[in-house]
């Protein structure tokens, strides 16, 4: 291995996000690789996923210079409340992009002796406790045939340590080996779907870790309870035709564009080498289309989905009670409650967005009804939207008591209506609240790259309940939303803390549980599976 002098990998004294850091170390001409111009000024580029954690972060040089003792010490001084210490970072020798690049684990060693009688002689333990290296043997059981080290001490480094160790046990270990931390993730599913460089908010919420596990399993279906969807767009896999409210007969075929924006997020059919990749693009979508908005049509259609034997709905609209001096104000939610109630009997998981109007006095309806999730919004710096948030958008997800979980909700790529009649009508700039975007080289029609609001958060959550329904046959409905609210991760910068009369953890009246995690909920439902197949089993 050669030192890669550009780059170096931070650990972190605790568990927090790497938000933040770029603006600290930019003035010292370092940033965090995530965040590179080389991994966002490429059009359409698949991009791999840097393999940052919650307390490893990676950085390097903005113009890939060598960064000598003065950079590290400039490193170590912005980041001196969260940093514990900075590794080296090497890359194997003959690899030429970034998947070459590695920083070994500080504090262990891997050592391959030449027999059980050169481990146990006197000569390797005299060695191995000078150099203060003690083996941890259920490490060792699964390591075979390595036997695994940890070297004491506070500041301990394996990469003094090593020549060190070969030296002393000489030909006593056929190899001495560092434990290897990969720049970038191993998964086995970076979708090539053709934007999915383009969709930030997958890697946010640990999509494609969740993907290793499960894409999502056709029987399970995610209703689109929306202005329909375009029942021919070759990213998007139906159920069924599904139907109109306002005739209660013909199909979900679109009545305006926000519904197919929607499915695409949710279940945008994933790794087919075209578009985008949905959050369970192994699902299909149940397509229902309004055609007056009423809340006639809302019962009706959350009642459709039920007898067609939906698994998750998708809300991404709501309504405000009158009386409370915000609009729309118009539907009687008595008609819509039996409904809702009946969805809820039958297991079906219910999410609807919280709203864009920035308060905290009231979330939109259904989502504040008890047996609908809540799903409030977070922009790219996974804290709560506001007007001030770095995206530049002029609006904000409402926060009122009562918020599940929020995910992403601004520049969310995502399908459109075919040709020149959905959002992306002409290509080229696009104009969303208070922002013109202008992604080079697009052409009208087939995706939209700027879906935003809480009706964009909403199929992300959405999604994520179709994820845990596909690992797990035995689950409900509430089984799925406890799942979801437990493994929420988190951020920004509101303490959690216990709430009375809400038992799935620490929260805040912002964030709810927190931003929803794909792959923490997908591992966790899966886990109560097996629990749960056991229990019927014995």
């Amino acid at each position: 291995m050669d030192l890669e002098e550009s780059r170096v990998l931070v650990e972190l004294k605790a568990k927090r996000s790497a938000k933040g850091l770029d603006a600290r170390l930019k003035p010292f001409g370092i940033c965090c690789e995530a965040t590179h111009e080389s991994r966002r000024d490429v059009k359409d580029r698949v991009l791999s996923i840097v393999n940052d954690t919650p307390q490893l972060v990676w950085l390097r040089a903005i113009d890939d210079r060598r960064l000598k003792k003065r950079d590290r010490r400039d490193v170590a001084q912005a980041l001196r409340r969260e940093a514990k210490r900075l590794r080296p970072v090497y890359r194997i020798r003959g690899t030429k992009d970034e998947g070459g690049l590695l920083s070994p684990a500080p504090d262990r060693l891997l050592v391959r002796f030449d027999d059980d009688d050169a481990a146990e002689s006197k000569r390797a333990k005299a060695a191995l406790k000078r150099l203060r290296l003690v083996e941890e043997p259920e490490w060792s059981r699964y390591l075979a045939p390595y036997r695994c080290f940890r070297l004491k001490g506070k500041n301990a480094a394996s990469w003094d340590t090593i020549d060190k160790v070969r030296r002393a046990l000489g030909k006593l270990a056929l190899d001495v080996s560092f434990e290897h931390i990969p720049l970038v993730r191993p998964t086995t599913l970076v979708p090539g779907d053709t934007h999915y460089g383009r969709q930030w908010s997958m890697p946010v919420i640990d999509a494609p870790e969740a993907w290793d596990v499960t894409v999502g399993h056709p029987s399970v279906v995610i209703a689109i309870l929306d202005e329909g969807c375009d029942l021919s767009h070759p990213d998007l896999q139906f159920a069924s035709n599904g139907i109109n409210l306002g005739t209660m007969s013909g199909t979900g075929a679109p009545t305006g564009s926000h519904g197919t924006a929607c499915a695409g997020i949710a279940a945008g059919t994933i790794d087919n080498g075209a578009g985008v990749a949905g959050v369970a693009g192994g699902c299909e979508i149940l397509p229902i289309a309004f055609s007056f908005w009423s809340d006639t049509e809302v019962a009706a259609g959350i009642r459709y989905a039920v007898d067609e034997g939906a698994d998750v709905v998708s809300m991404s609209f709501g309504h405000y009670g009158p009386g409370e001096g915000m609009a729309p104000a118009s539907w009687n939610f008595a008609l819509i409650d039996p409904a809702i109630e009946e969805a809820d009997a039958a297991g079906i998981v219910l999410v609807a967005a919280t709203g864009n109007e920035d308060v905290n006095t009231f979330n939109r309806y259904p989502a504040r009804h008890a047996m609908v999730l809540a799903c409030g919004g977070t922009s790219t710096d996974d804290d709560r939207k506001t007007t001030t948030s770095p995206d530049g958008e002029c609006w904000g997800a409402n926060f009122a008591n009562g918020v599940s979980v929020v995910a992403p909700c601004v520049q969310n790529p995502t399908t459109d209506r075919q040709g020149a009649v959905g959002y992306n009508s002409t290509g080229g700039a696009q104009s969303v609240a208070c922002v013109t975007y202008n992604p080079s080289g697009d052409t009208a029609g087939d995706y939209f790259f700027v879906f935003n609001g809480t009706s964009s958060a909403c199929p992300h959550v959405a999604g994520v309940a179709g994820l845990c329904r596909s690992v797990n046959c035995l689950i409900g409905n509430r089984g799925v939303r406890d799942v979801i609210e437990l493994t929420a991760d988190k951020v920004g910068p509101t303490a959690y803390t216990t709430v009375a009369g809400f038992p799935n953890g620490t929260r805040n009246q912002p964030m709810g549980y927190g931003r929803v995690n794909a792959k923490n909920a997908v591992d966790h439902a899966g886990s109560l599976f097996a629990a749960q197949v056991y229990g019927l089993l014995h």
